[in-house]
């Protein structure tokens, strides 16, 4: 037997696109198993492998424009030549977190790629596709600036936040305090998935690639008082001044207990 899968280096879905019955053809044994008297045969072996050499003529950080030839859960599977095949991981498919292969590609489709890594020991190819474009991070920082107000669609959520997508690739964080000027018990209870807001942004950290979001106003948010400019055994500690009954004396005392209720 010549299993389908040792006819040829290329993909072959019917046997009948490399033999014939009848026809001649030249095999390398593979396996002889004299228990189940079988024979495996491989076709291929005969002739050159593609994969000899492909170091030489693919190398990480070339652009090239292959084919997709299947699509998988995991990625995308290209023909970078003929008998060998890459892989385009689906977190390489695009700059957008939790992506179905799928939805981004299709067999057939010709895609301009940029090849990540290749172990020809292992007959592994890595390509990018997000790559070869331009990353949605860079310029992140002027594109969506303090304070201004940007629209945003609610992706996921979580206990302690949500996850907003506010262009292919890039997504911020609004925190469960920053919901609302009210407690808020539950994410849920202010947005759903899918849903679409306008949003404020609070910073931009275009090296991590974070951006904090607030569903409330500039006005609402705390301002820093003397406190947290001077922590507790960081600054001076203030002193109260006693008013005597004559005018303009005062008398410096010891350094003042905090008074209650929370006074300063």
């Amino acid at each position: 037997l010549i299993h389908i899968s040792e006819l040829s280096y290329s993909r072959v879905s019917d046997p009948t696109q490399v033999v014939t019955v009848g026809q001649t053809v030249s095999v390398k044994v593979l396996k002889i198993d004299r228990d189940k008297q079988r024979i495996n045969l491989g076709l291929k072996q005969t002739g050159a492998d593609p994969w000899q050499g492909i170091a030489d003529r693919v190398r990480p950080g070339d652009r090239v424009t292959l084919r997709v030839v299947r699509v998988t859960d995991f990625g995308a599977f290209v023909e970078v030549e003929p008998g060998v095949e890459g892989l385009v991981p689906a977190s390489e498919l695009s700059w957008a977190r939790h992506v179905i292969p799928a939805n981004v590609v299709e067999e057939g489709d010709t895609l301009r790629l940029v090849v990540l890594q290749v172990s020809p020991e292992q007959r592994r190819i890595t390509l990018s596709l997000k790559q070869a474009g331009d990353d949605p991070w860079i310029g992140a920082e002027r594109k969506y600036p303090r304070d201004s107000l940007i629209d945003g669609r609610v992706r996921s959520i979580a206990e302690f936040g949500a996850f907003v997508e506010l262009e292919a690739g890039v997504e911020g964080l609004v925190h469960i305090s920053e919901l609302s000027d009210r407690r808020v018990n539950s994410v849920a209870d202010v947005l759903q998935v899918d849903q679409t807001h306008k949003f404020r942004v609070i910073d931009v950290d275009e090296d991590q690639r974070r951006i904090r979001l607030s569903l409330r106003p500039a006005s609402a948010q705390r301002e820093p008082s003397s406190a947290d400019a001077h922590p507790a055994g960081q600054g001076a500690r203030p002193y109260a001044y006693a008013v005597s009954s004559k005018p303009d004396k005062h008398v410096k005392k010891q350094p003042a207990r905090p008074l209650k209720g929370g006074l300063e």
